[in-house]
Parts: C-alpha cells; sequence; structure tokens
C-alpha cells in the first residue's frame, strides 16, 4: 500500500510530478497540492508551469507585459 508521501499529483500543464513543500528543519511536508492552474487548465500546477506559464497568462489578462517582470526573475 503506498502511504500518502509516495502519492504525489500530476501537473494539468506538463503532466509532470508536483513536488511537495519541506520544511527545512523539520522535514516534513508543508504542502503537496501544487498551484492553482487556472486559467491555463483546470487542476494544479507544478512550481515550473506556475512560474513561467500561469503566472505569465495572469498578468498578460491583467493587462501587465510579463516579459520584463518574468526577466528580472531570471537575472
Amino acid at each position: 500500500m503506498l502511504t500518502k508521501q509516495e502519492i504525489h499529483m500530476k501537473c494539468s500543464i506538463c503532466n509532470g510530478t508536483i513536488e511537495p513543500l519541506i520544511d527545512p528543519k523539520s522535514g516534513k511536508t508543508i504542502w503537496d497540492q501544487g498551484h492553482n492552474a487556472e486559467p491555463v487548465a483546470e487542476g494544479r500546477a507544478c512550481d515550473s508551469c506556475n512560474s513561467t506559464i500561469v503566472l505569465a497568462t495572469r498578468l498578460k489578462r491583467a493587462g501587465i507585459n510579463p516579459l520584463p517582470w518574468m526577466a528580472e526573475g531570471l537575472s
């Protein structure tokens, strides 16, 4: 039988594994549900898709050009 820690959610955008957020001090899982993937997809998103696709889409829909914002985060 799989334990809860052995079951990982899949990203609804890239179908990759959603990695849990682990407390560095205790080693315990803090959060294992990923990010809200709306408006790109229904379901949950991994860290990578949330940072590059979901947030950019939300910024565009709000009338904000995401490219300068994203470029700053990459440097």
